[in-house]
């Protein structure tokens, strides 16, 4: 209560206890003098307990308005750490589908790489058997217009009084045959087995690693041999190497190296051995000697930011990058991507034709 309640609170007990029943305004003027009568003193008794009740009831209702403040406060904090645990739960929901969606990708990529691998070594071992069955074929056919065509050889120099065309070679350390074809060199240095040939850019030499282990193309028309018969074919005795080649106005030029040795897949068909040359073509392959070979989906090259492949589109025994690219793109113009040999004019200009041809020493 206020001074002003609490000053008329005295003066009502004061008077009660005086005896006093009735207010004279000739006694006093001050308030303290007055007297009240017992109705009139009933009364304000009861306005006083009424305040008096009020004043609890505000105060009941201000600690309730509190308690229920603190509720909502205590209410809204939990609903906030809600909020944060779902938002962290969250985080580490999507942190864990990023993972697995990686881990699916990795592992699709690799079925991918797996299947492509049992692709080509079905296709090679079909390869195979097919030259098999043609031998078979071959070698029973009674009327022949060319006997010495028919029979396996360990090379094309091993075959006596050789004429150019295709012949089943099978070497020294391989299980299987295979159709090769023999052809002798522009300059009259004697028979060769051609592991290469380009002419007219008919067939795309940007492949992969299963096809470059193959082998591709028409023994007849434009071919790449394949990795893995370069290596049976040189690994099982010595071997040289004749590059002929021929730019777009017809100038011809060739290089040969007196060894020329090609390392297992499990070496990644290493460049292992490259010996002395001669020749007018000069000598563009040296660069890439003991360099593994690489393709688009096999990089093995001494280039630690690209794979040469991919930006010379072809595959070779790659350094970093090129100083000999007879797998690049079929085309002229002074271009790193295209088929060059560097010291042929001392650029990268493209040229029109290249035959790489190996025979036993």
């Amino acid at each position: 209560m206020g001074p002003l309640a609490w000053t008329v609170f005295l003066c009502i007990v004061s008077s009660a206890r005086s005896g006093d029943a009735i207010f004279d305004e000739t006694d006093s003027a001050t308030p303290c003098s007055a007297s009240f009568s017992g109705y009139a003193l009933e009364m304000l008794m009861v306005k006083l307990d009424h305040m008096q009740q009020s004043v609890l009831q505000l105060q009941i209702e201000s600690a309730k308005q509190r308690e229920e403040q603190a509720d909502c406060k205590a209410h809204m904090t939990v609903g906030l750490d809600n909020m944060q645990q779902s938002f962290l739960e969250l985080q580490t929901e999507l942190a864990k589908q990023r993972e697995e969606a990686a881990q699916n990708q990795k592992d699709i990529l690799q079925s991918m790489h797996r299947w492509e691998d049992d692709v080509g070594r079905n296709l090679s071992r079909l390869q195979e058997r097919s030259w098999q069955i043609l031998t078979q074929i071959l070698t029973n056919v009674t009327t022949k217009t060319n006997l010495l065509s028919y029979a396996p050889y360990p090379s094309c120099s091993d075959i006596w009084n050789v004429q150019p065309g295709a012949y089943i070679i099978q070497t020294n350390g391989a299980s299987n045959s295979f159709m090769a074809y023999c052809q002798r060199d522009m300059i009259g240095k004697g028979i060769w087995l051609v592991i290469q040939i380009r002419f007219d850019g008919s067939l795309d030499f940007y492949r992969n690693w299963t096809e470059y282990r193959n082998g591709f193309g028409d023994i007849q028309k434009e071919f790449w041999i394949g990795l893995e018969r370069l290596h049976q074919l040189t690994s099982g005795r010595p071997h040289e190497l004749m590059v002929e080649l021929r730019d777009f106005e017809g100038n011809y030029k060739f290089t040969i190296y007196t060894a020329f040795e090609i390392g297992s897949e499990a070496e990644q068909y290493k460049l292992k051995t490259l010996g002395a040359y001669h020749g007018t073509a000069g000598n563009s392959l040296s660069q890439h000697k003991n360099m593994k070979f690489t393709t688009y989906d096999r990089d093995n090259d001494q280039n630690s930011s690209e794979n040469c492949a991919r930006i010379r589109q072809g595959a070779w025994w790659y350094s970093n990058c090129v100083q000999s690219h007879l797998n690049g793109l079929y085309m002229s113009g002074d271009d790193s991507r295209s088929m060059n040999w560097l010291t042929f004019r001392n650029s990268y200009e493209g040229l029109a034709f290249s035959r790489m041809m190996i025979r036993p020493k």
